[in-house]
């Protein structure tokens, strides 16, 4: 599995970031890694996502008071449904409203 997060944004900017594992999980913007964690562990981490919203390119484009985000699950790759799970409740922690889609 991979997912893709799409956050809540400002008018018509959308802010989209994939989460994909080359081999180990990295944030994506495009084809562009924007971050990798950590290099030599596989699997998704407690604290990635809350890692993932210090990066300055989200604290500049996201909406500080706009909690939301779509987490859209997709059933290929590497990761597996525990890994979706502790995304799902770490964004949770975070005070998002988490809405899931598989495809």
């Amino acid at each position: 599995m991979k997912a893709t997060l799409v956050f809540g944004s400002h008018e018509s900017l959308d802010i989209s970031i994939g989460m994909s594992y080359i081999p180990c999980i990295c944030w994506l913007v495009g084809t562009k890694i924007i971050s990798n964690p950590h290099r030599n562990y596989p699997r998704y981490r407690n604290g990635d996502f809350n890692d993932l919203l210090e990066l300055p390119l989200l604290q500049r484009l996201r909406e500080p008071d706009d909690k939301r985000v779509v987490i859209v699950i997709h059933e290929i790759r590497y990761g597996d449904q525990d890994d979706m799970d502790q995304l799902m409740t770490d964004a949770q922690d975070a005070g998002f409203t988490v809405t899931t889609v598989s495809i």
